[in-house]
């Protein structure tokens, strides 16, 4: 694409997606027609580009250093037009050159632009020549500034390189994968449109810099550090952000016998903590712009503080003694560069399971994304064909990519000549789950090992990190029949289906429908169930053959999907049992 090209596609993008946002519900069919227009073009210019699965074998702690050097030389800024952004360079670039510019829009209708700088000190010097907008407010300085020239430039704006990303609609995620080509193709394409953005990723990272700030007066070698779906390689665009803050670094060795002067500790280590938080609760909710809406949540096994980001929409959960969360945040993202089937797999059952309402934003006896994600990585562990390294194994390449003296060594590559089909992948996971005895057995993730449960929960999955501990067990039995029962009607959905595009919904999209989980289970449960329930005909049956030819309720589909029954579909089997014995009989 020759530069004349790309500044004509740059302009034209710019200007349709800015007068989209900010059109009325009441005009925006009226730019429908140019719209269609500016698509057609874009469409032609650029090559055409399908998803593919790829690994590129990151380093998460090469990862987090990007991003975290990015947060240190951002700064975020108000702005009243989309339209201001050539003024607003112009000032910036007295002291530093702007490296990227992202904008965003909120609920609330105030537009931002998110700058990477080029030289973080040159930004400092900018940020000393701010002002401060009222003089009976709190004079914080902060890199969240406000510019108020009032003065547009639309044409010059509109010629700068911005990146202007928005979550997709609902309807535009349904649209794209009723256009994918096939099941594969859908699974792709819907990792693509759910997963973090660039300005997603920037902004979360934006805010946990933000924090390290407030604290570094005291604290200057504080690491606030986001952990969870953030950082892990399968987040959404509406997660929260989970961030772990330490005071300190690791001890190191030094050039001085010289220490600072400690202030004791309360004896009560946990009683300390909680009066650390409600401290730095106030300092965020007081001092940091943009920080509303506090709880303080103490006395949880883990005390954390919940607030709401409010200029960039995130909902943060602030905690400071959750290290082994931060170790299996890294155990994650590594499991998603090592291998390319895993993201495209969790985001579509993640999905699906969301949908079937078997997963809740609120915490009850249901099984969460969390433990949905252990699940499918276990069984990627005990895949044929992939066998992912357990846990234990994972820590020796870790270990071992930390270690070496170069860091762009690639350690986490896959030694599979060619990858699996998603499709048939999402097919054996439902198998696989449908038929596994979670009366007697557990998953261990750190072994890649089926073993015999220690207690009596419903569902146990043992914590890789903290010993002893099951992440499950919150998941009641009656939940538990309904996972196995739905992934039971999804596996006879996909089985029914051909795979290939139609023009109505189609592949995954048919699993999303929550009114199919009932109708499919009881065709599914009268064609797998049925045979179980003549054992003794069977058996009787052997001696006479004729009689077995016969019989149209013995010779249907082997299954052992039985084992799984929920108490209420055991009651209406043991009635289904009396009836065909009593019509045997007749």
């Amino acid at each position: 694409m020759n530069l004349k090209m790309h500044k004509c596609w740059r302009h034209l993008w710019n200007c349709t997606v800015y007068e989209r946002c900010n059109a009325s519900k009441s005009h925006r069919y009226k730019h429908v027609e140019s719209w269609n227009h500016v698509q057609k073009f874009m469409c032609s210019s650029l090559p055409t580009e399908s998803p593919e699965l790829h690994s590129e074998g990151k380093s998460y702690n090469n990862m987090l250093l990007e991003h975290r050097q990015r947060a240190r030389s951002s700064i975020m800024v108000e702005v009243k037009s989309y339209y201001s952004l050539f003024h607003l360079c112009q000032q910036i670039e007295k002291f530093t050159k702007p490296k990227k510019i992202l904008y965003q829009k909120t609920s609330s209708e105030k537009e931002y632009f998110l700058i990477e700088c080029e030289n973080p000190t040159h930004m400092r010097f900018l940020l000393d020549e701010c002002k401060y907008l009222q003089t009976d407010a709190i004079p914080v300085y902060s890199r969240i500034l406000k510019f108020n020239n009032r003065s547009v430039d639309k044409e010059n704006s509109l010629a700068i390189a911005c990146d202007i990303l928005s979550a997709p609609s609902e309807n535009i995620i349904m649209k794209t994968l009723l256009d994918a080509n096939d099941i594969t193709h859908q699974m792709l394409e819907l990792k693509r449109c759910e997963q973090l953005s660039d300005l997603d990723i920037r902004l979360r990272f934006f805010v946990c810099s933000l924090i390290e700030d407030c604290v570094s007066g005291l604290f200057p070698h504080a690491l606030c550090l986001p952990f969870g779906s953030a950082v892990n390689g399968f987040g959404c665009y509406s997660g929260d952000l989970d961030i772990n803050l330490q005071l300190c670094n690791e001890q190191r060795e030094t050039k001085t016998p010289l220490c600072f002067l400690p202030k004791p500790m309360l004896t009560n280590d946990r009683a300390q903590l909680q009066r650390t938080l409600e401290t730095f609760a106030d300092l965020l909710q007081i001092f940091v712009p943009g920080v509303s809406h506090m709880v303080r949540i103490l006395k949880a096994r883990v005390p954390i503080l919940k607030f709401q980001h409010e200029i960039t929409g995130i909902w943060c959960d602030l905690s400071m003694s959750n290290k082994n969360a931060i170790d299996m945040a890294e155990f994650l993202f590594t499991y998603g560069e090592l291998d390319p089937h895993v993201r495209p797999l969790v985001y579509t059952i993640r999905r699906w399971a969301r949908k079937c309402k078997l997963t809740s934003d609120v915490p009850n006896a249901q099984i969460t994304n969390f433990s949905l994600l252990l699940m499918i990585i276990f069984f990627l562990q005990k895949h044929s064909q992939l066998h992912l390294p357990s846990m234990n194994q994972l820590k020796s390449l870790i270990e071992k990519k930390n270690s070496s003296e170069d860091p762009n060594t690639d350690h986490f590559k896959t030694s599979k000549s060619e990858p699996c089909n998603l499709d048939t992948l999402l097919k054996e996971f439902f198998a696989y789950y449908a038929t596994f005895d979670f009366k007697k057995n557990a998953l261990s993730l750190l072994k890649g090992q089926i073993t015999s449960k220690p207690d009596y929960s419903s569902l146990y999955i043992h914590n890789p990190i903290e010993l002893g501990l099951n992440v499950s067990k919150n998941v009641s039995s009656e939940e538990l029949n309904n996972l196995t029962e739905a992934m039971g009607s999804a596996l006879w959905q996909l089985e029914k289906t051909d795979g290939t595009k139609q023009s109505e919904p189609w592949g995954i999209l048919k699993l999303f429908d929550a009114q199919n989980k009932s109708r499919y289970w009881q065709e599914w449960e009268k064609k797998f169930q049925i045979k179980t329930l003549f054992n003794k005909q069977k058996a009787s049956s052997s001696k006479d053959n004729s009689k077995t030819k016969d019989d149209p309720f013995i010779y249907e589909v082997e299954s052992n999907f039985v084992n799984n029954l929920s108490e209420k579909q055991g009651k209406k089997l043991k009635k289904r049992t009396k009836f065909y014995t009593h019509f045997q009989q007749d």
